[in-house]
């Protein structure tokens, strides 16, 4: 069982050594560019909390436009749950980077996992933006 309770994507994640995390430019309404050309994001991460009862997680995450199904890039992770029982459900935060990134173009994209199963799960959705002055 792996739920997602809740999602941010930003540009970094830090842990403060009081264990807290910092996240650093979080996108709240869209990937908002400045410029229609490049599209490039030089850092991105999807900042996950999520309840599972899994000991290890091992798969992909992806990033693909709405409107295709080739993925613009693709992160292989694999995490391991210490101190628990494998029959426990326990909170989660994971923090998993997905660029440098660059966009083929404005539009809506996708943010999906899948843990060796195949079959790809969303994780979040966001628009890609040019602002305009």
């Amino acid at each position: 069982m792996f739920k997602i309770k809740s999602v941010v994507l930003c540009d970094d994640v830090r842990i403060e050594n009081n264990g807290k995390y910092l996240l650093l430019g979080v996108y709240t309404g869209g990937v908002v560019f400045g410029a229609p050309e490049p599209l490039i994001l030089p850092s991105f991460r999807a900042f996950i909390t999520a309840f599972t009862d899994l000991q290890v997680i091992e798969g992909e995450v992806r990033v693909r436009a709405e409107s295709s199904d080739a993925s613009l890039l693709t992160t292989n992770i694999r995490m391991e749950r210490s101190g628990v029982d494998n029959s426990d459900v326990t909170r989660l935060d994971i923090s998993i980077p997905i660029g440098p990134i660059q966009f083929a173009s404005i539009g809506k994209y996708l943010v999906e996992y899948n843990f060796g199963d195949k079959q790809w799960n969303l994780i979040d959705e966001f628009e890609v933006i040019v602002a305009v002055n």
